[in-house]
């Protein structure tokens, strides 16, 4: 008898047991993060990439600021991108792809190569016309191709115009706000010129190949600054950044 009402008190505590919720142990999500990103119009390409390297950060999420060369760097910046150097900048800096500088055309210009004493008379306005071009470079810029040289420029003291700083803007050139409205106003001018970031290149313009050039003038570095050295999942964003522009 005494058995028996045992066998059912350990019964019943069997069943009780098994009625009671079970305590998991988890891991509190991470805590939001959202990290302040400028770039210049230059970099814009870069959108792309910053996204699908925040893609792999859980509670990651980035604030894109597209901003002129010279406002570059403020209080608010987690990361700051530009194209070539900056003089006296502060704080964490490494190089994070490189990029060339290309000089561009309308398609219909027959032009097959110029010189650098080429793209300085065509920008600096002493070459006003196709086909007063004599330069070696440019000698199928003939009669056959003759209208007023249109050359597109931009604003002292961006990223674009420093790196380019071996190509002059006459009086006659024409301001532009970043490389989209170079590429679509060459694209559209029959007779324009300007220069372009590589990465911004596409069917729409013809990249003319300088020669003789030394390569420094053509090709620079795009750098990240910071206010300080990155650490953890801000280091890790950073070198997948680096890594998928290898």
């Amino acid at each position: 008898m005494w058995s028996f009402q045992i066998k059912l008190v350990v019964l019943a505590a069997l069943i009780l047991s098994a009625c009671q919720p079970q305590i998991v142990s988890l891991t509190p999500p991470p805590t939001p993060q959202t990290w302040q990103v400028e770039t210049t119009p230059a970099l814009r390409w870069l959108g792309p990439v910053f996204q699908g390297c925040t893609a792999g950060l859980a509670g990651a999420n980035l604030v894109i600021s597209e901003r002129g060369t010279a406002q570059l760097g403020g209080p608010q910046a987690d990361f700051s991108f530009q194209w070539g150097d900056r003089a006296g900048a502060m704080g964490f800096a490494v190089v994070i792809a490189r990029d060339a500088l290309a000089i561009v055309v309308n398609p219909a210009n027959p032009a097959a190569s110029l010189t650098p004493d080429d793209v300085r008379a065509l920008f600096s306005g002493k070459i006003s016309n196709w086909n007063l071009s004599t330069g070696a470079g440019c000698a199928s810029c003939g009669l056959d191709f003759s209208g007023s040289v249109l050359a597109y420029i931009y604003a002292p003291g961006e990223d674009v115009r420093a790196v380019a700083g071996w190509i002059p803007g006459g009086p006659a050139a024409v301001l532009a706000p970043g490389p989209a409205e170079v590429r679509a106003a060459v694209a559209k001018e029959r007779y324009s010129v300007g220069y372009l970031p590589a990465r911004w290149l596409d069917a729409s313009v013809k990249a003319v190949p300088v020669v003789p050039v030394e390569q420094a003038m053509l090709s620079q570095a795009v750098l990240a600054f910071a206010p300080r050295e990155p650490q953890g999942a801000q280091r890790a964003w950073l070198a997948c950044v680096q890594n998928a522009l290898k």
